[in-house]
């Protein structure tokens, strides 16, 4: 089996670094081979004793990452980049800039 395993791993890694296919189904290939093979048991593929994984975090992390990548798509880090660097009173960006300039008057002499 053990064999079998290097095998596999192997064919892996060469499509990995040909990257003939994408190495996401390259991996999730090599684990569903793996599997079904029996070489790895269904336990041992969600948790291990040796490796002392714990789901908690990883779908802790999981979730912030959704999170975090949904936030970017709406803008939600550029508000409150915004908001809080308003409430330092600060000028943000280079139209904040020429807002501010147009509401002093200065924007008329500088054609702005």
């Amino acid at each position: 089996m053990a064999i079998v395993a290097v095998a596999v791993f192997v064919v892996a890694y060469a499509l990995i670094a040909t990257d003939r296919i994408h190495k996401t189904k390259v991996a999730l290939g090599g684990a569903a081979v793996v599997l079904a093979l029996g070489i790895v048991g269904a336990h041992d593929v969600f948790y291990s004793r040796e490796t002392g994984i714990d789901w908690d975090v990883v779908f802790l992390l999981l979730g912030t990452m959704v999170m975090v990548g949904v936030l970017r798509q709406t803008g939600g880090f550029e508000y409150a980049a915004i908001w809080a660097a308003k409430r330092a009173g600060r000028v943000v960006g280079a139209a904040a800039q020429r807002d501010h300039c147009a509401a002093d008057g200065a924007g008329d002499a500088a054609g702005v």
